[in-house]
């Protein structure tokens, strides 16, 4: 007859056993930089508990850092899902929502296409979709966003909003850009060169993936609303349908102009204040 304290101990060498197993690497690990944590993301992607994204069977790492600027975030993100060794690493921004369905989707996708960066449409707030592709003549233009409609190939940027990345492809950025970080965030006429086009750290991205020869595909069929953290307001395709979506808090109604007109005004008298306070 075993002692409790013999049957606790192999307890506890069976649980350590499987939580290092192959099962805990991570297929798929979630990015996410925050503003502050004390703020309330969109989704939450953390635990499996209640995870509002569909992972299942899927083993999943979740990383999250918040004060620090973007381009400085992301880097330390990348990091992180290399650490972990995941097959894919999946950028999520705090004010982002998925579909229930997204992730497997892009998945889906990825899988069907290796080697390939898979977004799904994700629309900047007051505006449209935040991605781009060549006409004819290479000039960056609008994509066609409408829900289910298939996939758009050969994207030369577009946002890290919701953003499927191989590690592979991560890798071999790395490889040949030695020492160049994968983000960047570079002002207009930086080192006082006139030449010199400011970039975000997404369009500095990007950049490095095409100089890489690796593909930006965009699957329709996966439609994100971008909301805002306060209101519950959102902006996305018309035709979305919101019972796909799973969230923190209530989402309300699309943004419209008058918001927009309505956040530059109180944008504005902030700064007035901080003004008038420092004289």
């Amino acid at each position: 007859m075993k002692s409790n304290e013999q049957i606790t101990k192999e307890i506890h060498e069976i649980a350590l056993g499987f939580s290092e197993s192959s099962f805990c690497v991570p297929y798929v690990a979630i990015l996410q930089p925050r503003r502050d944590f004390r703020e309330v993301p969109a989704q939450q992607l953390q635990s499996h508990i209640n995870r509002m994204v569909d992972f299942t069977s899927m083993s999943v790492s979740f990383h999250a850092i918040d004060g620090n600027p973007v381009d400085v975030a992301y880097n330390y993100l990348i990091e992180k899902a290399l650490e972990d060794n995941a097959k894919y690493a999946l950028c999520i921004e705090e004010d982002t929502v998925l579909p229930s369905y997204g992730a497997v989707r892009l998945i889906e996708t990825a899988e069907k296409y290796p080697d390939s960066i898979i977004v799904g449409v994700y629309y900047v707030k007051f505006g449209g979709p935040m991605i781009s592709r060549l006409d004819e003549e290479r000039r960056w233009t609008y994509i066609d966003a409408t829900p289910n409609t298939g996939l758009r190939r050969n994207i030369p940027s577009c946002g890290l909003g919701c953003a499927l990345i191989p590690l592979s492809v991560i890798r071999k950025i790395k490889e040949k850009f030695v020492d160049i970080p994968l983000f960047c965030i570079v002002p207009e006429k930086c080192w006082g060169d006139d030449r010199i086009k400011a970039l975000g750290q997404d369009t500095w991205f990007y950049n490095l993936v095409a100089k890489c020869g690796i593909e930006v595909i965009c699957d329709t069929h996966v439609q994100c609303l971008h909301v805002e953290l306060s209101t519950g307001k959102y902006s996305a395709h018309p035709d979305v349908n919101l019972d796909d979506y799973i969230t923190n808090f209530p989402i309300t109604e699309p943004l419209t102009l008058k918001d927009r007109n309505e956040y530059l005004l109180s944008t504005l008298t902030e700064c007035a204040n901080l003004n008038i306070s420092m004289v």
